[in-house]
C-alpha cells in the first residue's frame, strides 16, 4: 500500500521539488504568479500580513482572478493573527471575503491562526460554512484541538512534530483520520520525515496515515 499511495504535503511553500510520490499543494500569496508550465496544485489566499502592504483594492482584485485558474484547489492561507500591527476589526473583513469564496467555488479553507481559535470557531459558526477548513501548522494543545475538531474544523500538523513536544503530541493523537492532515509548510524537512513521525505518536502504521490522509484529500480536494 504505501508504494502506491502517495504522500499529501496539504501546505507548502517555495516552489519544493515535485518527487515521485508526492502530491504537494504549493501556497500562493495573492499577487503571485502560478509558475509557467506547472503542472502542480496550488492555493492562493491574502494572508494577514498582506494586509499591513495598504493596498487591499488591488490583493483583492488579484486574489479573485487567481482562484479562477483550474490548477487553483483550496484557498488560503487566509486568516487571523494577534501578533501583527493589522487590527483584528481590519482582518476579520478579508477573511469573511475569502469564507465566502471557499463558499461559492466549494474549495477548502487552508487557516492561518494566530491567537484567534476563539474569533475563527465564532465565525464558522456564524457564517455556518460547509466548505472544509484546516487549519495549518497547528501548534496547539488538545484542548484547543478539541474546540477546533468539535466544530467541523480540522487540523494539520508540519515539521513541529520533529521536536519532542509532548502537548502537541497529545493533540495530534486526538485528532481522527477523517479530519488531519500533514504538511512542510516553509521547513527544509521532507513530508515524509512528518509522516513517519505522525505514524508513530498515533501508534498507526505509515501505510494505515497514507490512506487516511489521501483519502481526505481526494474526498475534498478533487472533483
Amino acid at each position: 500500500m504505501s508504494q502506491i499511495t502517495p504522500y499529501i504535503d496539504i501546505h507548502s511553500h517555495g516552489n519544493k521539488k515535485t518527487e515521485a510520490g508526492i502530491v504537494a499543494i504549493q501556497n500562493l500569496l495573492a499577487g503571485e504568479m502560478i509558475p509557467e508550465f506547472s503542472e502542480g496544485f496550488f492555493s492562493v489566499g491574502i494572508h494577514p500580513w498582506q494586509l499591513e502592504e495598504g493596498n487591499l483594492d488591488q490583493l483583492k482584485q488579484q486574489f479573485q482572478n487567481s482562484v479562477k485558474n483550474p490548477q487553483v484547489i483550496a484557498i488560503g492561507e487566509a486568516g487571523l493573527d494577534k501578533a501583527i500591527k493589522t487590527p483584528l476589526e481590519e482582518q476579520i473583513p478579508v477573511f469573511r471575503m475569502q469564507i465566502e469564496m471557499a463558499e461559492e467555488i466549494k474549495k477548502p479553507l487552508i487557516i492561518h491562526a494566530v491567537r484567534a481559535f476563539g474569533e475563527i470557531i465564532q465565525l464558522r459558526k456564524s457564517t455556518k460554512a460547509k466548505a472544509i477548513w484546516i487549519v495549518h501548522g497547528f501548534r496547539g494543545g488538545p484542548e484547543t484541538a478539541l474546540q477546533l475538531l468539535n466544530h467541523g474544523i480540522f487540523l494539520s500538523f508540519g515539521s513541529v512534530l520533529l521536536k519532542e513536544d509532548e502537548k502537541l503530541n497529545s493533540a495530534l493523537r486526538l485528532v481522527p483520520n477523517e479530519q488531519l492532515f500533514l504538511e512542510t509548510d516553509e521547513s527544509s524537512c521532507n513530508i515524509e520525515e512528518v509522516y513517519q513521525k505522525a505514524a508513530i505518536y498515533r501508534k498507526q502504521s505509515l501505510d494505515v496515515l497514507k490512506s487516511a490522509i489521501f483519502a481526505n484529500f481526494a474526498r475534498y480536494f478533487t472533483k
